[in-house]
């Protein structure tokens, strides 16, 4: 079988995000073996040459003590390196023996969370939105008011959105299913503001990249074309400005990051609509939800307006409670008006059935006389 080098192997993943994550697990691996800064083109020939040189009692000496020089990262990350550097070599037909994997996975870290995180409130992101230009304000907005996850939220176009509606392509989601997000007014306002400015902005994040790099690029057509790197850094420090960021002295990340974001959307939906119609907003499928789960557009659309109101920023709670006890009178009123219009037409109904009973006893007498 020929072997696979490390290009090869990450070609086999699916997503972006993986491709990514894989090759960085594996540069790392080599990196620490053969003690040298690899790049791409000398990773992959180091990686075959490796693999053919390379007895299996060394493969897995060289994996311990990978092992070892890793120790001190999260279960979770040392985790994922250990599974792709062992799929990798079973791709390559290289497979440890029983007595082996028994050592590599008796070393392996319970998968605790180890990440000290800390809560968002409403209170919160309006003081993050003071301390927001144009951009971080709308992409903020997009996230609390949709669900969205940051990699979603940098990879749509103007293209893409319909009113308060951002449709999203399978190729875009996490789960590979095209999905329908839902965004408050405040948020669409929000990115129509940036979109005024957005050609400005992202000219001179080129301008800065071919001063830096020495080499330039096009502007992407995403409504936000930055780097998730580039977002994180920016959320960092608004973070900063608005006396929020804290750091988990463990992880070394923030406590609060784009994503508790995603899971403050998620928290107060479910406050207000079921957990199966929250998910279905945010595009978090769960198991039974393809064999189970059919809400249409306009019932997604409905249920997004009964949490629009709690998902709005800026606005004070108020507006809310106002605006949610307006939906319920409307509810309620539209209820009252199909009741009297069913009622209406059972009325009519049973005046045709006096008015046929009627006509028939006048053709009885007609017929008699």
């Amino acid at each position: 079988m020929t072997k696979l080098s490390v290009t090869d192997y990450v070609n086999t993943k699916r997503t972006k995000n993986t491709k990514s994550v894989v090759r960085g697990s594996l540069t790392q691996f080599f990196r620490h073996v053969s003690k040298q800064q690899l790049l791409t083109k000398d990773l992959d020939t180091y990686s075959l040459q490796y693999l053919e040189n390379s007895s299996i009692d060394q493969i897995f000496a060289d994996a311990n003590s990978y092992f070892d020089s890793i120790y001190s990262l999260s279960p979770k990350t040392i985790s994922l390196r250990i599974g792709f550097l062992i799929h990798y070599l079973k791709m390559n037909d290289i497979a440890f023996s029983a007595a082996q994997d028994s050592i590599l996975s008796g070393r392996l870290p319970r998968s605790v969370t180890v990440h000290d995180e800390d809560y968002l409130t409403t209170e919160r992101l309006r003081s993050v939105l003071a301390q927001s230009d144009v951009m971080m304000r709308a992409i903020i907005l997009v996230l609390a008011s949709s669900g969205m996850r940051i990699g979603e939220v940098l990879s749509f176009d103007i293209s893409q959105m319909h009113g308060n509606e951002i449709h999203m392509r399978a190729s875009q989601m996490k789960g590979q299913k095209p999905h329908v997000y839902f965004i408050s007014v405040e948020a669409v306002q929000a990115v129509n503001e940036w979109l005024k400015v957005r050609d400005v902005f992202a000219t001179r994040a080129l301008l800065k990249t071919k001063k830096c790099l020495g080499h330039s690029s096009v502007i992407s057509s995403c409504v936000f074309p930055y780097s998730y790197s580039s977002i994180g850094v920016k959320f960092t420090l608004v973070m900063q400005k608005a006396g929020l960021y804290e750091r988990d002295m463990v992880t070394r990340r923030g406590r609060i990051t784009l994503h508790s974001i995603r899971k403050w959307t998620d928290s107060t939906m479910k406050i207000h609509i079921s957990s199966n119609l929250a998910n279905a907003l945010i595009g978090h499928f769960e198991a039974g939800d393809s064999s189970y789960r059919r809400y249409t557009r306009e019932q997604l659309r409905e249920a997004y307006a009964k949490v629009e109101p709690y998902l709005t920023i800026l606005a004070p709670q108020e507006y809310a409670d106002l605006k949610s006890e307006t939906q319920q009178q409307l509810a309620s009123h539209d209820k009252l008006l199909v009741g009297l219009m069913e009622e209406n037409y059972q009325i009519k109904a049973d005046n045709k059935v006096i008015k046929d009973t009627l006509n028939s006893l006048v053709r009885l007498l007609d017929t008699e006389k």
